[in-house]
């Protein structure tokens, strides 16, 4: 499966590079998505699935630590990743679609607000 980029948080946000937190590869403390917060991405994999991930900022550090709270989905049908994101409390939701415009060589993506997608794509 090939998995979507998403906004904030890449992959290498989850990893332990052994760096500390003021050093390039530091693995940020991750907690839960904070209803009325954050924001839902969803976008569709180059295999037909679809992935999601509600991301939120913490102002500050919660009592374990954690600066941003992450939640990801992986492998739903379109139906099921809308169904899954109108349900996160997030204050945000958006779909990641490509763009006609490359730079670098690199398609690039827009962020749609989901209520503007589900009226394009009835």
């Amino acid at each position: 499966m090939s998995r979507p980029w998403f906004p904030q948080h890449s992959p290498d946000d989850y990893r332990d590079h052994g760096a500390g937190p003021s050093q390039p590869g530091y693995a940020q403390q991750l907690g839960e998505p904070r209803p009325g917060h954050g924001t839902v991405y969803l976008a569709k994999n180059r295999d037909g699935t679809w992935s999601g991930s509600w991301q939120d900022d913490y102002l500050a550090p919660d009592a374990d630590g954690a600066t941003a709270g992450v939640e990801d989905v992986d492998d739903l049908t379109e139906r099921d990743a809308i169904d899954w994101a109108t349900t996160r409390r997030a204050s945000q939701v958006y779909v990641l679609v490509t763009t006609d415009s490359v730079i670098g060589g690199v398609r690039q993506t827009d962020a749609v607000p989901l209520s503007i997608w589900l009226s394009q794509h009835p």
